[in-house]
């Protein structure tokens, strides 16, 4: 099993825990859909284990299995629509007790403890340079995405976008890191470092990177970006999360005078050693 695989391992846990989720909520399954879910569970089930180290793979069974006298995933797909012999009362009609196994108490979070650990895996074996490689050109192409947006001939649908502040920018920003991403956290804090916390604008925690955004103005230009970058670079402490960061300097006004420098002075490590990476777009 390889690393690559590992997204899709935990794409088919996701659609796996919407079709069994789907059944209790509708009350409803056929057998050949159930048999299905059936087959693919025991598929993931088995690269999931082969992708894990041997501690992981014991809580990945546990996850599977439960605690002693808890049913497990199993149980569930054997009688996904089974009704509890003790509490299917008129009483409990509809609710979670009313199941043999109800799947939002018993099968939901276990499904999750397993993506928990997939997780785990695939963030400990990115490579961060090739993570900040990726991630600088496509915000390179920041420019022209905004071009292309306020050059539209909808006016009316699409207005032309005009960015005055890092917080619009921060918005632009956002909005292209939520087609990859469910999971985006914007102005996260950092723990504190020599008395002082840091605040990173976006944490994306599903592939460790975090992404700073500044916009230069007529009193932020190369030394004062340079100096906040570097004040940044040297408070960020070591992160569970963080694998890299990367720094994206918009400069419309073409206010630096040597961006390709200023990208090199500025791609540095972290205080802890994180690698970091600064792009000059305009």
């Amino acid at each position: 099993m390889t690393t690559t695989d590992i997204p899709a391992l935990i794409s088919e846990s996701e659609e796996l825990e919407r079709l069994m989720g789907s059944w209790q909520t509708q009350a409803h399954a056929t057998a050949s859909e159930i048999e299905d879910v059936r087959r693919r569970y025991r598929r993931f089930f088995v690269a999931g284990k082969l992708a894990l180290d041997d501690e992981q793979r014991v809580e990945f069974q546990k996850a599977h299995d439960g605690s002693f006298g808890d049913t497990d995933i199993t149980d569930f797909l054997a009688d996904p629509l089974g009704r509890s012999p003790i509490f299917d009362t008129p009483e409990l009609a509809g609710t979670e007790m009313a199941w043999k196994v109800g799947f939002a108490t018993h099968v939901a979070p276990k499904l999750a403890k397993q993506r928990e650990l997939l997780e785990e895996v695939r963030l400990s074996s990115t490579d961060p340079e090739q993570l900040l490689s990726t991630w600088a050109t496509v915000f390179r192409r920041l420019p022209t995405f905004l071009r292309t947006l306020s050059g539209s001939p909808r006016k009316s649908q699409i207005p032309p976008i005009e960015l005055t502040d890092e917080k619009g920018l921060q918005d632009v920003i956002e909005a292209i890191l939520r087609l990859h991403f469910d999971d985006v956290r914007r102005e996260d804090y950092v723990p504190q470092a020599a008395g002082a916390a840091s605040v990173v604008d976006f944490q994306l925690p599903e592939i460790g990177l975090f992404v700073e955004a500044k916009m230069t103005r007529s009193t932020l230009k190369d030394k004062q970006i340079g100096e906040e970058l570097l004040t940044d670079a040297g408070r960020y402490p070591a992160h569970p999360d963080c694998k890299a960061v990367l720094a994206i300097v918009y400069d419309p006004a073409r206010l630096i005078k040597n961006p390709a420098g200023l990208e090199a002075d500025l791609s540095v490590a972290t205080a802890s050693g994180v690698p970091m990476r600064t792009i000059v777009v305009s």
